[in-house]
């Protein structure tokens, strides 16, 4: 199916942008993930908190730095639990290392 294929492609590409917007607006605080789309509404969407305040599924800053280590914002000669090691964003959307409190 044709628009089949065409709306879950839109999802997914909508999904990977919301999923950056959470990384960089939280400053690598946060990440949403893996929301499933039910109709037309997102359900389920995991986070990844640096204090783990989202249950189980909440990896914590493992699960952001891995995040981070997917999309390649992991700055070279770093090692990916080193959550100095990847790149934030302030507030007016510059890059910093650090990421996390950083820049707050």
């Amino acid at each position: 199916d044709v628009e089949g294929d065409e709306e879950t492609r839109a999802f997914k590409e909508t999904m990977a942008v919301f999923e950056m917007f959470t990384f960089v607006r939280s400053r690598g605080c946060l990440v949403v993930v893996d929301a499933t789309m039910c109709g037309h509404k997102w359900k389920h969407p995991i986070l990844h908190s640096l204090n783990q305040e989202y249950g189980e599924a909440d990896r914590g800053a493992q699960g952001i730095v891995d995040f981070a280590t997917r999309h390649k914002l992991v700055r070279q000669g770093y090692e990916p639990l080193d959550a100095a090691g990847y790149v934030g964003v302030d507030a007016d959307h510059q890059a910093f290392e650090g990421g996390g409190a950083q820049g707050a």
